[in-house]
């Protein structure tokens, strides 16, 4: 867990500069962090005295899962960085 909330945290990701913080927020009671095709929340989380602020933003809500943020994917200027999200089919 990142924070104090109900939802499964997974993947942090701090950012090169050291302030930002960014994480995947799967659904409460996901066991693992391999689902696929799941509703997911990126999150971010501004970094205070070396230490994870207790609110966090919502940045993105989309559908994805595994490989959504795997890696680190922050721009060297720490402005912005890189996810996936995947299309659903009808």
């Amino acid at each position: 867990m990142v924070v104090s909330d109900s939802m499964e945290d997974w993947f942090p990701h701090i950012s090169p500069d050291g302030k930002k913080l960014v994480y995947i927020a799967y659904p409460a009671s996901t066991q693992t962090h391999d689902p696929r095709d799941v509703h997911i929340e990126l999150k971010l989380v501004a970094i205070e005295n070396d230490k994870a602020s207790k609110s966090q933003k919502v940045l993105v809500q989309a559908t994805g899962g595994q490989g959504s943020m795997n890696v680190n994917s922050w721009a060297p200027d720490s402005m912005r960085f890189a996810y996936v999200t995947y299309e659903t089919l009808p």
